[in-house]
């Protein structure tokens, strides 16, 4: 069992489709659904941070 918060959240279709062009990357590919999520949350707050 984890203690990290469930969150639910709506996308949109286009953004939907850039997630999965994410997943068939490289980079990407071999991680779950949640952890590709996780990996733009934080660097997304990294940006707005500097």
């Amino acid at each position: 069992m984890t203690d990290m918060k469930r969150t639910t959240i709506s996308l949109p279709d286009e953004l939907v489709d850039a997630l999965e062009e994410l997943r068939s990357t490289e980079e990407f590919s071999g991680i779950t659904y949640s952890e590709l999520i996780r990996i733009l949350i934080k660097r997304g707050l990294a940006i707005e941070k500097s």
